[in-house]
């Protein structure tokens, strides 16, 4: 037991390790000693707000919200806290969107589980809602000799469910996706192509993985064998077209560390190896289409592109996709003599006015099956984009 005489060199000695503590983060912002990993947050970090003498309400909680985003060892101690829930309790920390599975594989948050256990499902008024609008754009293309196919993309869950944590491993229900599926075979004409099961099959006959494990998107050989599908489906009506095969592409492994769930959690010590496809005969750039974001959205990498294919007596293809569509692309343009595509914030507008100006043959609409993005079909049904 530590004496009153002899506690007091103690308490001094914590009360200078406790302010030492508290100056570090000034001192490094001094002097620099250790340098600041790079963030890798999804948002824009508070800016430096200007001190003015005559208008400083506003100063405190603005320099609070700058000084919470840029003080030393930030970035390193939340890089920490991540590290340590994953290597510990094996969750990702309570504000991350990001969960992560067996032998590294990381899926979208919660809500994506959810959904592929049956526990949120869509009313009935939101499956008339969605059905409606996908008949009315289906009705209205036809009116422009165009066919519609409505394409419905697997999300990662659904391909590799084996890969969730135990705490997850339970035997999944009727997602938003089945109910919404069953619905327009009840309700529509709508020609539909669900992408689920051929890719699931193709899964189980392939050693390569079809999803990346960083990610939340699937990668090339999974883009690769969607074009299969998605050409076969469309054999009935155009004959012409045939599938890419192997002998059609090679491959490349390749090994990162990058992924954008990784990002998302600041996780470098993750690997993924996965296969790189290069197309032998691809199909070209052609001039950069003369369409603009609407006003209000926020500037995409790619708002729209056209691919020209070597066949000119081939139909002409209308592409609205998300992000998985990126990938998809390359593979699907070779089939066709025109291929414009339009990723406009994963709000899949109808583009009437562009499809009278474009005239294309075929219109695909591709959305992954998140259940959050397909009420956006509805949402933006007015909008001309």
């Amino acid at each position: 037991m530590i004496s009153a005489k002899h506690s007091i060199p103690y308490r001094k000695l914590i009360l200078i390790w406790f302010i030492s503590l508290l100056s570090l983060p000034f001192l490094n912002d001094q002097f620099g000693w250790v340098q600041e990993i790079q963030s890798t947050e999804n948002r824009r970090l508070a800016a430096r707000p200007i001190f003015n003498i005559t208008y400083l309400d506003p100063f405190p909680q603005e320099f609070e919200a700058w000084y919470t985003d840029h003080f030393s060892f930030r970035n390193l101690l939340i890089s920490l806290n991540t590290h340590m829930n994953l290597s510990i309790f094996h969750r990702p920390p309570a504000d991350h969107h990001s969960l992560p599975g067996k032998n590294q594989w990381l899926f979208l948050d919660m809500n994506s589980v959810d959904n592929y256990f049956g526990q949120n499902l869509y009313e009935a008024y939101q499956l008339t809602d969605l059905g409606q609008e996908l008949q009315r754009r289906k009705d209205s293309l036809e009116k422009l000799d165009c066919h519609f196919l409505f394409c419905l993309i697997p999300n990662k869950l659904s391909i590799y469910p084996e890969y969730l944590p135990d705490y997850l491993s339970r035997t999944p229900g009727l997602s938003r996706a089945d109910q919404l599926l069953t619905h327009l075979q009840a309700n529509t004409d709508v020609d539909l192509l669900d992408l689920r099961k051929p890719l699931f099959d193709r899964k189980q006959a392939s050693e390569m993985f079809l999803f990346h494990k960083l990610d939340n998107h699937w990668n090339d050989y999974g883009a690769f064998e969607a074009q299969r599908s998605i050409i076969q489906h469309l054999q009935s009506r155009y004959p012409e077209l045939h599938p890419l095969g192997m002998e059609d592409i090679s491959i490349e492994r390749k090994t990162h560390h990058v992924g954008n769930l990784a990002v998302a959690l600041n996780i470098s010590s993750y690997m993924d190896t996965f296969p790189k496809i290069h197309l032998l005969a691809p199909a070209k750039p052609g001039p950069k289409p003369p369409y603009q974001l609407p006003p209000e959205s926020k500037p995409a990498k790619k708002y729209t592109q056209l691919l020209l294919g070597p066949d000119s007596a081939s139909p002409k293809l209308m592409l609205i996709h998300d992000s998985f569509g990126e990938s998809l692309i390359p593979f699907l343009a070779p089939h066709f003599r025109e291929t414009i595509s339009f990723f406009d914030e994963w709000k899949y507008r109808a583009k009437l006015h562009i499809v009278r100006k474009e005239r294309p043959d075929i219109f695909i609409l591709a959305i992954e099956e998140e259940p959050n993005l397909m009420g956006n079909l509805w949402r933006y049904r007015d909008d001309p984009g």
